[in-house]
């Protein structure tokens, strides 16, 4: 199927032909009558229809990211991606999980394992699908890292972005740049300045 951002460039490009042969005029044709639904919104600028066709490509984009790392994560075969227009604690994303198991303590360190039931994304308009992207990857590092507390005085503090998380974090990208997901690759370094970079942003 072809998608939103291929049919406004075969748009532009069609709108600049010199037709001086039937072989383009067939092509025009036939172009526009398989497009007519995508021709009609850009007419008409159904606001709502646009927005349920780019949600309906953003969710087929993501689930084909999601689907490599489901070969590679048995555990993670059955998790889902929820795309929201209004998140939970104002969240880019978010990795909805229950807590599975006993305590396992190591030091000042203790840790459970997870069982992730989806995977919620943010579809702010003004994100590029990039961002988006980025997002979920960020999301499936924490569905493969344990829930991670950390002992202060008498109180167990939440790890949430643990030492271990940034490890899985780096794999996860590195596997997203082996399979040209993304064009960037990461260092630990630059990875953590990234992410707090977005933590920030998100606020």
């Amino acid at each position: 199927m072809t998608s939103i951002i291929q049919f406004e460039h075969t748009l532009s490009c069609i709108d600049n032909i010199n037709v001086n042969s039937i072989w383009q005029m067939h092509y025009i044709f036939h172009f526009l009558m398989i497009n007519i639904e995508k021709i009609l919104i850009v007419i008409l600028h159904d606001d709502l229809y646009w927005s349920i066709l780019m949600a309906t490509e953003i969710s087929d984009i993501l689930d084909n990211v999601l689907s490599i790392f489901k070969k590679k994560y048995e555990h993670i075969r059955n998790v889902y991606i929820e795309l929201v227009s209004t998140p939970q604690d104002n969240c880019a994303g978010k990795c909805v999980m229950d807590l599975v198991g006993d305590f396992k303590y190591i030091g000042k360190m203790r840790s459970k394992d997870v069982r992730v039931d989806y995977i919620q994304i943010h579809n702010d308009p003004t994100y590029k699908i990039d961002d988006l992207i980025m997002t979920l990857l960020h999301e499936i590092s924490h569905a493969i890292t344990p829930y991670i507390e950390r002992k202060v005085k008498n109180d167990w503090i939440i790890m949430d972005h643990s030492h271990k998380f940034y490890e899985n974090f780096l794999l996860i990208l590195d596997i997203a740049y082996q399979n040209k997901i993304i064009t960037k690759k990461y260092d630990l370094r630059s990875l953590k300045n990234y992410d707090g970079k977005q933590a920030h942003n998100a606020d």
